[in-house]
């Protein structure tokens, strides 16, 4: 199975936020069990986000999209924003997934948020004190155990959901 990787930080394995570096992320891990092209950029915007999956899809029938999407709000105005996300959760064989509270009750879309494990929630919890702590984040926003739960998540999706 080719696994195609697409959207913001959150799926950006080569993004260094924080003054840390990418280390341990969950599209590398990924890649001990997949063939994974990860074409995710920090930063990016839903409309960004589908250009990704569109230009870089390939039209085999094991071929999956894993795709992360933005804050609605990112970049693009909201109708632009909306309009994308549709059509990124009507392609074939993709699973769309978010770890942003706008995604919360969304229909086709997976609110993922690891809270225990995911920066902007912990930096959420502790504020003025997150700049003093620790919380070894090894990549894509996440603590090492965080990237190894993602993994876990997606590689299960991969190898147990039906696409159509």
């Amino acid at each position: 199975m080719n696994v195609l990787i697409c959207g913001d930080s959150y799926s950006d394995e080569t993004c260094i936020i924080n003054k840390y570096k990418p280390t341990h992320t969950w599209v590398n891990l990924l890649r001990q069990d997949f063939e994974v092209n990860c074409v995710a950029v920090a930063g990016a915007t839903n409309v960004e986000i589908l250009s990704q999956v569109l230009k870089n899809r390939q039209p085999w029938p094991n071929d999956v999209a894993i795709v992360s999407l933005a804050p609605i709000v990112r970049g693009d105005n909201t109708k632009n924003s909306l309009a994308a996300i549709r059509k990124i959760t009507q392609l074939k064989n993709t699973y769309v997934w978010s770890s942003f509270t706008d995604f919360k009750n969304t229909k086709d879309i997976d609110w993922l948020p690891f809270v225990a494990y995911n920066e902007l929630h912990i930096k959420e919890q502790y504020n003025k004190e997150y700049e003093r702590r620790d919380f070894l984040f090894t990549g894509c926003h996440f603590t090492g155990a965080g990237n190894d739960a993602v993994y876990k998540h997606m590689k299960y999706i991969l190898e147990n959901r039906s696409f159509k």
